[in-house]
């Protein structure tokens, strides 16, 4: 196809078959012809594949003509001198930046030769740049089109009418006949004169000097009907084209040059210099085709001439603007053989004019006055010649960073993507950079008290984002440190606040994002078979208080999958540039509210062991329900489900009763400990008492609901059609374990009402009351002792001689116990009590090696602080980590049942929070039993941002992303391990990457302070 369209938005007739590949690329370049091949591709290959073609296609397009600029090259030049391509030329990093500026030095004379052609000599040119910089003004061109209609005369003509037929009668009879018919019209004829103006202005619009240099008019003679139809005079002015930097280029001595040691300067396509030069042509690119759509559709027409004018422009086939080395030099052309060129250049051009010229004279247009001039109708071919040498100049410098592309995927054997960085910044800080200690580890942990089995793992895995939780199977990396076991607390409610206490981990996230990448992170945890644990996620809000905002409790086999959300908040640096414009009110508003954002990007979990609070609270001995799987889940559910009180469960110290009172006990009179399995044999018991009341109210409450359906069902009332109604959500409660026995007497008396008989009313008091394993009413305050006295045959009081028995060494008698967690005296649960009052738990352990109890919080305030000193890019965003949902499950109800995946919603999350409190609130007493073997991990995150691809960013900013992540690493790394001063890198990072580290970074970037 030619370069361009027609008038009509058709592709006219190839031209020269030699020249096909220097007209393939303009016409690539046409929004249809763009339109097409992406349709026609995606009939082939889909969306993706249609870009991707269209990259393939304009690459093969490129290189044909480079492989014509090489033979136009020895015809101009020398036949026996080779040129090639860079990628076929063995060259230097150096040679690219020469061979940019000397593609760009080729199309500014290109662009001379063409604006001298229009009728801007290089005289003029020197003399608007010389105003241009006396006047510090700005040059621009511009194009004024005029046109003006003058009434010549009227004019009377005749025109055919359609054919009349008639009906006519002879000697013969009737007959038909066709009759033609003229119509007589009065037509006024007009003069349309158009003039168009090319100009040259200085300065603004008040004191700007205009300098014509094309004036070109055509007359036609114009028929209408109307007299009044047009008017006698209309202009339109186009937006005028800013050249101040094409005539100031023109117009410098040395011509165009990179300046390598600007700042900006980043490759030789990406450098201030050259883009300022890729801004201009793409001005002028568009600029050149609204002033060839404005001056076809009127000065073709005019002159007569039916050809496409885009097959002159095709003519001129020398383009000077070459992206091609010297194979024998191995080194860009010579000024010598560019004005070789652009000679040829200018001959070209000149040549195709004369050609346009002679077509011109010999047209013949009709109801044409006057013909446009050959100046004016010259500008169409030469401004579609520019397009070209602009869009060849374009191309030759995306090939120059194509191939260094290239190269570097060449050298690594692949196209390098957002993985293979992760990965190698893994391998590159785990194995190479940081000592041992201080290396980023796996983010996995195991729930284990000590001496046993772990109870469950959890872990953090990186997700691709988009859609369902997909894990990629990479856990993350954190720099941790392990703190000193201290206390800190978490509200269950207003009035209740829980104390743990256990190893707490501090750990530091860095993540880095690239352009298009979509990473997500999803919590991982498991439990074992006969285990669990609880899982409490939220934020730190103080130096020694917890906010819990999600919990669940996690146990037999359960596998829980919670999604992770990262949200950036923007960098220290960009912050400032933010509000450094505010008024002081908003500055201060702002850090307020930043302050807060970053106190939020502190995510926690706290994991309690849920066995060992067990044994605690009900005084059993280290390990005692290890074994004890039914009794453990039966106590799980008295403690969850029926929210029984562990005092009714726990084993009743009664030792405690004689501390500090003269009771006149001595010696071995005195009641003593009882061994640990005495105590747990006295724990079974009040679980079996009250399992069976339990199942004793259950079967009442089946009896009398059954009794109520069976009286309403005799009634045959109107009652009878409200529960056949009602039916399947009563009757299936009614046997459901999960139904509380005031829902369902409830629920009986208001079906029958008033005719309820007397015997399920008295059936309903006692649902309604404590009641013993024999159905007796029992009082609230003294049901246990009661219980115990139906289960021990009423005799009130157990025998104290089976469960207690004397060890003078305070050892128990089955076992080597010490005496660290006994409740003997002033048990460790009086004095953790009066230790918590108020959540003021606190122990000797929970200070700082400064003698001051560490504030999280502040870590990510310090974060903060040091990326504002040492992150001069402003790349790395404190980043928080927000649960999302919904949360997905694989679990299953019993042993033997086959397991199922399912999702918690945001709602099932709430109520699973506030079963896990209620479960909480019965281990702690309410708050007044501190937990031990708990643990804390505190995460603070940032994030590395990139904003191209990993190539991009290699390639086009010419960045080692290896560098940045790799400071900012070191950064956070010395946050989390409390490393500080001058020679805080050189005790975190391996000795022989020490001087490594010196020469790449700036020694001011390494001190944390």
């Amino acid at each position: 196809t030619t370069e361009t369209h027609n008038s009509n938005g058709q592709l006219p007739a190839p031209s020269k078959p030699t020249d096909k590949h220097l007209q393939l690329p303009s016409a690539m370049n046409c929004p249809r012809t763009q339109l097409f091949i992406a349709l026609l591709c995606l009939g082939n290959f889909g969306l993706a594949s249609a870009a991707a073609h269209r990259d393939v296609v304009m690459n093969q397009v490129f290189q044909r003509r480079l492989d014509a600029a090489v033979e136009s090259l020895r015809t101009v030049l020398n036949s026996e001198r080779s040129f090639a391509p860079p990628s076929d030329v063995d060259h230097g990093y150096e040679d690219k930046y020469k061979l940019a500026d000397s593609t760009t030095n080729s199309l500014l004379g290109a662009s001379q030769n063409v604006l001298q052609a229009i009728g801007l000599s290089p005289e003029v040119l020197a003399d608007l740049n010389s105003q241009s910089i006396n006047r510090n003004a700005t040059i621009h061109l511009h194009l004024a089109h005029e046109e003006r209609y003058e009434y010549l005369r009227e004019e009377l003509i005749e025109l055919d009418a359609p054919t009349k037929v008639v009906k006519e009668s002879g000697f013969l009879g009737s007959y038909t006949k066709e009759r033609k018919v003229t119509q007589k019209v009065i037509e006024y004829v007009w003069i349309h004169t158009t003039v168009f103006t090319l100009s040259a202005t200085i300065g603004a619009s008040s004191s700007k000097t205009t300098l014509p240099f094309l004036n070109a008019s055509y007359a036609v003679e114009v028929r209408r009907r109307a007299k009044d139809e047009f008017q006698e005079l209309n202009t339109m002015s186009y937006p005028p084209l800013d050249i101040t930097w094409l005539v100031r280029s023109l117009g410098a001595t040395d011509g165009f040059s990179i300046d390598r040691s600007a700042p900006s300067c980043k490759t030789p396509r990406r450098n201030e210099n050259v883009e300022k030069a890729v801004e201009q042509f793409r001005r002028i690119h568009a600029w050149n085709l609204e002033t060839v759509h404005a001056l076809r559709n009127n000065l073709q027409t005019a002159s007569g001439i039916h050809k496409d004018l885009a097959i002159y422009a095709n003519e001129m086939i020398v383009s000077p603007v070459l992206p091609l080395f010297d194979a024998d030099t191995r080194g860009v052309l010579s000024n010598a053989d560019t004005e070789a060129m652009l000679d040829e250049h200018k001959a070209a051009m000149e040549m195709a004019l004369k050609n346009l010229g002679r077509e011109l004279e010999a047209s013949k247009p009709t109801n044409t006055l006057r013909k446009p001039p050959l100046k004016a109708l010259s500008v169409i071919p030469l401004f579609m010649h520019w397009n070209l040498l602009v869009q060849t100049h374009r191309d030759g410098l995306n090939h120059i960073e194509d191939l260094l592309r290239l190269q570097l995927t060449r050298a690594v054997g692949k196209e390098l993507t957002e993985n293979d960085f992760r990965e190698y910044m893994q391998f590159h800080m785990e194995k190479r950079l940081f000592k041992d200690d201080f290396a980023p580890k796996p983010f996995t942990f195991a729930i284990r008290h000590p001496g046993y089995s772990p109870e469950g793992t959890i872990a953090i895995e990186r997700t691709s984002g988009g859609g369902p939780q997909k894990a990629t199977g990479e856990l993350i990396r954190t720099f941790v440190r392990e703190t000193e076991p201290r206390n800190m607390s978490f509200a269950l409610n207003a009035a209740t606040k829980v104390t743990f206490s256990g190893p707490h981990y501090v750990h530091g996230f860095l993540d880095h994002s690239l352009a298009g990448s979509n990473i997500q992170m999803r919590l991982l945890a498991q439990a074992r078979e006969f285990s669990g644990f609880i899982l409490i996620l939220g934020k730190i809000k103080s130096s020694n208080e917890f906010d819990a905002q999600e919990a669940i409790v996690i146990q037999n086999r359960d596998e829980l999958d919670i999604p992770i959300v990262l949200q950036q908040i923007p960098s220290p640096k960009a912050f400032q540039d933010y509000i450094r414009s505010l008024s002081p009110e908003q500055q201060r508003f702002a850090r307020a509210f930043r302050g807060m954002q970053l106190e939020g990007t502190l995510f926690g979990l706290v994991l309690i062991q849920i066995k060992p609070a067990m044994e605690k609270v009900l005084r059993l001995a280290p390990g005692s329900l290890t074994k004890e799987i039914q009794l453990t889940q039966d106590l799980m559910t008295l403690f969850t489900k029926y929210q029984i009180p562990t005092d009714l469960l726990s084993f009743d110290d009664i030792s405690n009763a004689w501390k500090g009172q003269d009771s006149g006990f001595e010696g071995a009179d005195r009641p003593s400990k009882a061994n640990p399995e005495s105590r747990l044999t006295h724990v079974k018991q009040n679980v079996a008492r009250m399992m069976a009341m339990v199942e004793n109210k259950k079967a009442k409450v089946n009896e009398a609901a059954q009794q109520g359906f069976a009286f309403a069902k005799a009634t045959g009332t109107a009652e009878k059609k409200s529960l056949k109604r009602k039916r399947d959500v009563p009757l299936g409660a009614a046997f459901n374990t999960e139904i509380h026995p005031e829902e369902v007497v409830a629920y009986g008396a208001a079906l029958v009402g008033a005719r309820i008989s007397q015997e399920f009313q008295e059936t309903s008091r006692i649902l309604l009351l404590d009641v013993d394993i024999h159905g007796n009413p029992v009082d609230s305050v003294g049901g246990s002792e009661n219980m115990a006295q139906a289960d021990l045959g009423g005799s009130g009081k157990m025998a104290q001689e089976d469960l207690v028995k004397e060890e003078p060494n305070g050892s128990w008698e089955d076992g080597d116990y010490s005496e660290d967690w006994e409740d003997d005296g002033e048990s460790s649960e009086t004095e953790e009590k009066r230790e918590c009052e108020d959540g003021g738990c606190s122990n000797s352990n929970s200070r700082a090696a400064d003698g001051e109890v560490e504030d999280y919080t502040q870590l990510a305030v310090h974060l903060d602080e040091t990326l504002s000193r040492n992150d001069k890019e402003g790349a790395v965003r404190p980043t928080s980590l927000v649960v999302g949902n919904p949360w997905s499950k694989h679990s299953r109800k019993t042993i033997l049942s086959a397991f199922e995946d399912s999702q918690i919603t945001k709602e099932e999350a709430r109520r699973e929070k506030d079963r896990t409190f209620d479960l909480l609130d019965a281990l702690s007493r309410s708050g007044g039993l501190l937990l031990e073997g708990s643990s804390l991990h505190v995460i603070v995150a940032a994030t590395h941002c990139f904003s191209q691809t990993l190539i991009d960013t290699v390639i086009q900013e010419n960045v080692n992303p290896i560098d940045r992540v790799e400071k900012t690493a070191l950064l956070l790394a010395a946050e989390t391990h409390r490393e500080f001063g001058t020679d805080a890198v050189s005790r975190m990072v391996r000795k022989g990457e020490l001087a490594r580290l010196m020469d790449t970074h700036k020694q001011e970037d390494l001190i944390f302070d």
